[in-house]
Parts: structure tokens; sequence; C-alpha cells
């Protein structure tokens, strides 16, 4: 886990009144799984949300033309959680995986929320 990476994702990207329990669970090894699960409910609303109707719409928008270094993961997938990771690889575990995943990129913030049964639920915030 990457402590200074987080706690700028959560000064940009979560309201101003949850900050700093959001920081406190995330950084609680007991806590960190539920509290990425809930971070979609409490976000900021200061950004553009963009909308796509596919995956390959999504791959398009993140992926091509971009200067891909390393992205970090959050996620309560343990297997990738808290790394940097190559942007291809981590957008196919995400797309294809089940659970929350939070993909900061340097252009856009993608995040995956699947709860329960039915169909995910994918946003993409880009700086206004």
């Amino acid at each position: 886990m990457d402590k200074n990476t987080e706690e700028m994702f959560v000064k940009k990207f979560i309201d101003k009144n949850k900050r700093n329990r959001v920081i406190y669970e995330l950084f609680n090894s007991e806590k960190r799984g539920d509290s990425i699960r809930k971070i979609p409910s409490i976000l900021s609303h200061n950004f553009k949300e963009a909308s796509f109707k596919s995956d390959e719409d999504i791959y398009k928008y993140l992926l091509i033309g971009k200067v891909m270094s390393p992205i970090y993961v959050i996620s309560d997938d343990e297997k990738i959680d808290g790394q940097f990771v190559h942007p291809e690889k981590a957008l196919n575990h995400t797309l294809f995986g089940g659970g929350t995943y939070i993909l900061l990129f340097n252009h856009a913030i993608f995040i995956k929320e699947e709860i329960g049964y039915g169909s995910p639920k994918y946003i993409i915030f880009v700086d206004k």
C-alpha cells in the first residue's frame, strides 16, 4: 500500500466530512475491504463523470493514445490491491473480476462497483 497515493486520492475525491474516517479505515487492515466497498457512495461530485456503453469504449478512453506508466489500484481484491500495475493488466483484471476497484490513472479515475447481483456500475472521473 502506498499511503501517499491513497491520501492524495482521498483528499481529491472523497467528500470533505468523510476524509479522516476513510483514511483511518484504509490504513487499518481489518477495515480496509469494507472501506473500499463504501468509497463509490461517498465520492465528491466536483468532477466530470464520463459514461460508456461497452468495455471496448472504456478501453479506448483509458488506454488508447495515453502514456502508459503503471497505475495505482485500490481494491477489495487482495491480489491487486495497493499495487502499481501496468494499465492494461489492471483494466483487464478489473473488468473481468468481481468486487470494487479504483484505478488511478494520470488523466482519469476509473471505478468499478459490483455489489450483489446484476450488472456492475462503472464510473470514470476526469478533471473538469
